[in-house]
């Protein structure tokens, strides 16, 4: 008998914000698919063990993460409105239009994906 812990994670349009140790931490031979995120003020790694595929993220004023930019990522301030008001993005962000440029990520309105929480088809609605 086989057993395996093995596991395809895919994380899409998300914020880690602050994270001290290890937000994701799946078996090592899980493989981690990230896409159109932002990780901005965390310390040491946000994940530990797997194999981590990243495109389009943000990684902005992390500590000791060890990550290796990938396809279309960025390494700079997110530019929030307001943290505190649900991590909108000003509109001159450089994760404005930055996400998977591919078009069946869209945003609603028939834009590129935004990086972050209003990015996708499948954005957060404020209201």
């Amino acid at each position: 008998m086989h057993s395996s812990n093995s596991a395809t994670i895919i994380i899409t349009n998300c914020i880690f914000y602050n994270t001290q140790e290890y937000a994701i931490s799946p078996s090592s031979s899980s493989t981690i698919y990230c896409f159109s995120s932002i990780f901005i003020s965390n310390d040491n790694a946000w994940y530990s063990n797997g194999s981590l595929n990243s495109y389009y993220n943000n990684y902005y004023n992390n500590n000791n993460v060890g990550i290796t930019l990938g396809i279309g990522d960025i390494a700079t301030d997110p530019q929030f409105t307001d943290i505190t008001a649900g991590y909108t993005l000003q509109s001159s962000s450089p994760c404005k239009d930055a996400g998977n440029p591919n078009p069946l990520y869209n945003d609603p309105d028939g834009s590129v994906n935004d990086i972050g929480l209003y990015g996708g088809k499948y954005t957060w609605s404020r209201g």
